[in-house]
């Protein structure tokens, strides 16, 4: 079982209560903005200067995996793999958080109810709210932040120091430019993209501020879990459940409407039905197999330090010794074996 201190209790106290405070305000800002937002997202797709325009283009993509799995697959060749761990954890929570989230809500996207928006990239057919850019990448962004910035120069040196929240001000610049370009491509609203960011430091001070996932070392990590793992599989069954009752009752009574609305501005081609309004649910995403795989690729990997590495640390400090060619040639296998899991 797990003690927390009378710190972390502290510390688990305040989070929970940011997370409570942005789900109960969320309910006042919403309509507003999002009413607000259908006018505004239309002058500035007309207005932005074309540069800026390419740039948010391209950007986007940096809040979903298309980019953060290349860009951790080379960090893990530099960090222990445990610290890439507790990225992956901060970055698939939001994921799947994102999935069950929108689920719940079932809110449109801004170029449902406006058809003079255009969504500028590949239409977007599952419900809005909140954003899943902005979740995934507050989330990640700081966490993979937090875990490079890990190191007694960003602590104790006053130079480091200085460097560590220059980094965080470029961390926070990056993310919003993530969630400013869902507003440019018309799909997202500003209320989704704030709520979106809201729940990915909330996601992220969970781990990295609470529980200190980040700084655990190799042993600390698996010997956490083996701790927590009772909480842990609780709350898998309990959001397993939600997310397979949601699927089946939850409703929205606007959906012909939006449908209307989704073939004037994609046009009919462009529609694809298992994907219209999350029609395939959490097994068409990659909830279910963040879930799945993350138990069953914890399972491999805590069976394999205790046959390969009994007494050691574990296998990450035979990684860090190795030079980064054959951290490389590994962490290739390993893509090849993912790639269906990354596919689907």
């Amino acid at each position: 079982m797990v003690m927390l201190s009378t710190q972390n209790a502290i510390k688990l106290a305040v989070v929970v209560t940011y997370f409570v405070v942005s789900i109960s305000i969320e309910i006042f800002y919403r309509e507003p903005l999002f009413n607000y937002s259908l006018n505004f997202e239309e002058k500035v797709q007309a207005n932005l200067p074309k540069w800026f325009k390419d740039y948010l283009t391209f950007v986007t993509d940096f809040g979903v995996e298309k980019y953060l799995v290349p860009i951790l697959i080379v960090i893990a060749l530099f960090v222990p793999l445990s610290k890439i761990l507790s990225i992956i954890i901060s970055m698939f929570s939001a994921i799947y958080l994102d999935n069950i989230m929108k689920l719940i809500y079932h809110d449109p996207r801004p170029y449902w109810e406006n058809p003079n928006l255009n969504d500028k990239v590949h239409c977007d057919l599952g419900f809005g709210n909140p954003s899943g850019h902005s979740f995934v990448s507050s989330a990640t962004y700081l966490s993979i932040w937090y875990v490079l910035t890990d190191d007694s120069f960003f602590k104790e040196k006053v130079v480091g120091k200085v460097i560590k929240w220059i980094l965080c001000v470029l961390c926070f610049l990056f993310v919003f430019s993530i969630m400013f370009s869902r507003i440019y491509l018309g799909v997202h609203s500003l209320d989704q993209i704030v709520y979106g960011c809201n729940m990915g430091v909330g996601t992220f001070l969970l781990y990295f501020w609470v529980f200190k996932i980040g700084s655990l070392k190799p042993k600390e990590f698996f010997t956490f879990y083996d701790k927590a793992k009772f909480y842990l599989h609780t709350i898998f069954i309990l959001f397993f459940s939600a997310s397979v009752i949601l699927y089946f009752t939850v409703e929205n009574p606007n959906i012909k409407e939006y449908r209307k609305t989704i073939i004037k501005v994609c046009g009919e081609e462009k529609i694809k039905e298992y994907r219209l309004f999350n029609n395939d649910g959490m097994y068409g995403s990659t909830s279910i197999f963040v879930l799945i795989g993350g138990l069953l690729g914890y399972s491999f990997l805590k069976h394999f330090v205790d046959k390969n590495y009994p007494g050691e640390e574990d296998l990450i400090i035979n990684w860090q010794s190795e030079i980064i060619t054959r951290r490389a040639i590994r962490i290739i296998i390993g893509a090849a074996f993912a790639a269906p899991f990354l596919l689907t």
